[in-house]
């Protein structure tokens, strides 16, 4: 499957809210979901990760879909991030455009909290997910409109962000 197709395919994928899930398999695929979120989130996007990795979330279409985004006041990025030693803002594009923007909130997880969490997910608009597992970045599932993990997420997000610090 082309780039362009599994784009498609994830565009059906939250036009339809059926709860169907599918695979991503690569950094790509992972990077065209990201960037599908942004673009059709009502609300907010929230990202819980291991490491900001810039081959998921800093090619040109992710960071303009950010933008775009964040050029509403009424939406936002929400990003937990448990190694943040690993994270170079100052050579990072999606932090150097998009750090002006007052509804972008970037938090460290704490570290007694990355052992007991073992999952990575993003959340558009508590209706859809991307959930890996492993944490390697690579193989998760997706979703959009699934009604029995999807409610868990949004509060499991809230609880640690609410123990994490600004960075």
């Amino acid at each position: 499957m082309t780039l362009t197709d599994y784009k498609d395919k994830i565009d059906l994928l939250i036009s339809k809210m059926d709860g169907e899930l599918i695979l991503n398999g690569s950094h790509d695929h992972a990077s065209v979901i990201i960037e599908r979120m942004f673009s059709h989130a009502k609300d907010t996007v929230r990202i819980l990760t291991r490491k900001f990795d810039p081959r998921i979330y800093c090619d040109d279409e992710t960071v303009e879909a950010a933008e775009k985004l964040l050029g509403d006041k009424s939406r936002a990025i929400k990003i937990l991030i448990e190694d943040v030693e690993d994270l170079n803002q100052n050579n990072n594009p999606y932090f150097e455009m998009l750090k002006k923007y007052k509804n972008l909130k970037i938090l460290s997880v704490p570290a007694y909290l990355k052992a007991p969490i073992g999952i990575n997910f993003a959340l558009m608009d508590n209706i859809g997910y991307r959930l890996e597992k492993e944490q390697a970045g690579k193989t998760a599932i997706v979703a959009f409109g699934e009604k029995k993990l999807t409610p868990r997420l949004g509060p499991l997000f809230d609880d640690v962000w609410k123990v994490s610090t600004f960075i």
